[in-house]
C-alpha cells in the first residue's frame, strides 16, 4: 500500500545508470518501482536529464525520485528551476553516486533502503535547502570547489577516464597542501563591497550543513546565505586545519589569511572551479554565485 499523499503525486524514478553506485545497483530500483506501478526512465549526459525531467513534468509527475550522483542531482535542479515555478514537482535525491555529498546531507544513505521505505506507505519528512546559481552558465548546484578543490575534481575525472583507478589520482594532495599550491590559482574573491585579493590556493562555498561531518564555521548563517571559505597562500597549514576540522565562528583569522564567509553573493575569479563534481570553465575568468532559490526534498 504506497502511502496516499505519495500516490496522489503520480511518482516517477529518474535513473542516472552510470552512477557511481547505479552500475550494480538501478535494475533493482527499475524493478521496485515497476513493480509499485509507476515509470522510470534512464538519463545519462545533461542533455538526456533535463529532457528526462521535463517529459516527467509535463506527464503530470507531481514527485520524482532522482537516482544519481551529485552531478545528477545538480542537473535535475539546473532543470527545476527552469521550469515553470507553479507546476515543479517533488523531489527526492537518493544516494546512487559515487560520493553522495548531497543525498547524505539531506539523510539518504542507502537508496535501496529509502525506495522501498517510500513504496512501503511510509510518511516522508522534509529537508529544506537553499540552491547555488553559477553564472556562467547558469547551472545550480550545492557546493562549489575552486583552486586545489578544482584542480583535484580534473585529475579524478581524467584518471577514471583513462580507466585508472580514480582514487589514486589525489595522491598529488598531502604534497599540494603542504605546500600550498595549485595549478587553478584564484586571484580575487569579491562579495559585495569586500574584495578579497589573493592568490588563494583553497576555496569552497555552499549551502549544505555537513559534507563528511556537519559544517560548524557558520552556525548562525541565514538559510538564504552562502557559506564560504578561502585560504590565501601562504596561510598557517595548522590555522587552515583548524578552521576546517575544529572551526570557532568568534575567532578572527583574517590576518592569517582565512575567510570564512556568510554572503548572499560571491564572486570568483578564475578560469575554472567545480561545481558538485563537474568542471566549469569560464572564459572571463569569473564566476558569480548566488541563491537560485530554496527546494524541500522529500527524505524516506
Amino acid at each position: 500500500m504506497v502511502y496516499p499523499k505519495t500516490r496522489d503525486l503520480n511518482p516517477a524514478l529518474l535513473i542516472n545508470p552510470e552512477a557511481g553506485r547505479n552500475k550494480k545497483q538501478w535494475p533493482l530500483l527499475a524493478a521496485l518501482v515497476q513493480q509499485a506501478g509507476w515509470p522510470f526512465v534512464l538519463a545519462v549526459t545533461p542533455e538526456e536529464i533535463e529532457k528526462a525531467f521535463f517529459d516527467l513534468c509535463a506527464k503530470g509527475r507531481r514527485l520524482i525520485w532522482v537516482s544519481g550522483g551529485d552531478g545528477t542531482a545538480a542537473q535535475v535542479l539546473t532543470s527545476y528551476f527552469r521550469w515553470p515555478e507553479a507546476n515543479r514537482p517533488a523531489l527526492s535525491l537518493l544516494p546512487g553516486g559515487t560520493t553522495n555529498l548531497v543525498p547524505r546531507d539531506l539523510g539518504h544513505t542507502d537508496q535501496i533502503k529509502a525506495l522501498r521505505r517510500a513504496l512501503s506507505g511510509r510518511p516522508p519528512r522534509f529537508e529544506r535547502r537553499a540552491v547555488l546559481r553559477v553564472t556562467p552558465p547558469g547551472v545550480c548546484g550545492f557546493f562549489l570547489g575552486a583552486g586545489l578543490i578544482a584542480e583535484g575534481v580534473e585529475r579524478f575525472r581524467s584518471h577514471r577516464a583513462a580507466g585508472g583507478n580514480p582514487w589514486k589520482a589525489l595522491s598529488f594532495l598531502p604534497r599540494k597542501v603542504w605546500r600550498q599550491s595549485t595549478e587553478k590559482v584564484l586571484d580575487f574573491v569579491e562579495t559585495g563591497d569586500l574584495l578579497l585579493r589573493g592568490p588563494f590556493w583553497f576555496f569552497l562555498a555552499t549551502t549544505l550543513k555537513r559534507l563528511w561531518r556537519r559544517f560548524a564555521p557558520w552556525p548562525s548563517c541565514p538559510a538564504q546565505e552562502i557559506k564560504a571559505l578561502a585560504f590565501k597562500q601562504g596561510a598557517g597549514l595548522r590555522h587552515c586545519l583548524a578552521a576546517l576540522l575544529k572551526p570557532n565562528p568568534s575567532r578572527d583569522l583574517s590576518l592569517k589569511g582565512i575567510y570564512s564567509l556568510c554572503v548572499p553573493r560571491v564572486i570568483v575569479y578564475t578560469r575554472e572551479v567545480a561545481l558538485d563534481g563537474e568542471p566549469l570553465v569560464s572564459p572571463d575568468n569569473r564566476f558569480a554565485l548566488e541563491i537560485a532559490g530554496e527546494v524541500e526534498f522529500w527524505v524516506w
